[in-house]
């Protein structure tokens, strides 16, 4: 949270105590916001920073809620600009497929009665497409809202059936979930290696939803053992403890004062440079895009960096292709982020 709220301050992004890694996040959300705003410009706009907007119905009761990033509105020419950033290093759905900005455009549309709205999603730390923008005019925040209400309708419904999918990730309920523990027993009793095309596909998406039903599990019953003692007939708690050293520059310093370690031999005989990192420094240093800093430090170590490739795997990807800021920017303004999926939503989903 306390990233979020600097990453949609303007200045004094170097305030409080932050990690290399962090001050990188901080000034890469910060240039992306500006090159979008630089863009999408909106005169005289109420900036509004993780604001919460509820959806209420008729007789003001809370019905579901989403708070914003980063908001931006004109109210008198009713347009607007949401930002929504991703720190992690998954990549999120691209702005015109998100839903996580649909339902919140929805919201944003409901309590502030826009006739546009940008939506955006900013995540430094995925190479290929670090933000995508999609446009929402009045119709599209209309079947958004539309799609909502219908789904709160579905929730509220006695004994509503639970679907398990991949959002399951999000959820802190998931240990305990009964629709949950049966994916995990339907995916170990499955003919898998008879599947193939689509099918098989989607069952690579149940057991990555699996994997994370049992991680949920093992931390559930970790806390209970740590908690209750012996509740588990054969099992114990266990801890994994990690010793570190925050900072390379102090170690070092109190290993010269007393000459035992010269400062080549401190950095070759125990440490490791991770590149990105690297990259991330350069780039701070000097003043660089990271994606100029890359091309710079990769030409520069050339065999001293190599990429290590593991055993291969199957990784989901996007629809659509990769394109460049520039595109993105200049597609955003011609496009409509929700045409898709508003009509899906007309016709019932």
């Amino acid at each position: 949270l306390v990233l979020h709220e600097m990453m949609a301050q303007e200045d004094d992004l170097h305030i409080g105590d932050f990690s290399d890694d962090q001050q990188w996040i901080l000034e890469q959300c910060a240039l992306i916001k500006q090159e979008i705003q630089a863009y999408l410009v909106i005169e005289g706009a109420e900036r509004l920073i993780e604001q919460r907007f509820w959806l209420t119905d008729d007789k003001k009761n809370r019905l579901c809620s989403g708070r914003v990033d980063f908001l931006a509105v004109d109210r008198d020419k009713k347009s607007g600009l949401l930002i929504d950033y991703k720190t992690g290093w998954k990549g999120a759905a691209d702005a015109a497929r998100n839903m996580q900005l649909r339902w919140l455009a929805a919201l944003v549309f409901f309590n502030l009665d826009l006739d546009t709205l940008f939506v955006s999603v900013v995540q430094p730390r995925v190479r290929e497409e670090q933000f995508s923008i999609a446009r929402y005019e009045r119709k599209n925040m209309v079947a958004a809202l539309a799609a909502m209400k219908r789904a709160l309708e579905r929730v509220d419904q006695p004994n509503a059936p639970r679907v398990p999918g991949m959002y399951c990730d999000y959820c802190h309920g998931k240990a305990i979930c009964p629709e949950a523990r049966v994916v995990v027993a339907r995916l170990s009793k499955f003919p898998w290696k008879s599947l193939d095309g689509k099918e098989a596909s989607r069952f690579l998406d149940m057991c990555l939803v699996a994997e994370k039903i049992a991680k949920a599990v093992r931390a559930h019953y970790g806390l209970r053992l740590a908690d209750e003692g012996d509740c588990l007939p054969g099992y114990t708690v266990g801890r994994k403890t990690t010793r570190i050293i925050p900072s390379n520059t102090a170690a070092y310093a109190k290993l010269r004062a007393i000459n035992k370690v010269s400062k080549q031999e401190f950095f070759e005989g125990c440490c490791r440079l991770r590149l990105d990192s690297f990259i991330g420094m350069v780039a701070r240093r000097y003043d660089m895009t990271f994606r100029s800093a890359r091309d710079w430090v990769e030409q520069i170590l050339g065999d001293a960096a190599y990429h290590k490739e593991s055993n291969p795997f199957p990784r989901a990807f996007g629809k659509g292709s990769r394109k460049r800021f520039t595109k993105l920017l200049e597609d955003a303004g011609l496009r409509e982020g929700a045409d898709d999926q508003s009509e899906s939503d007309d016709d019932g989903e």
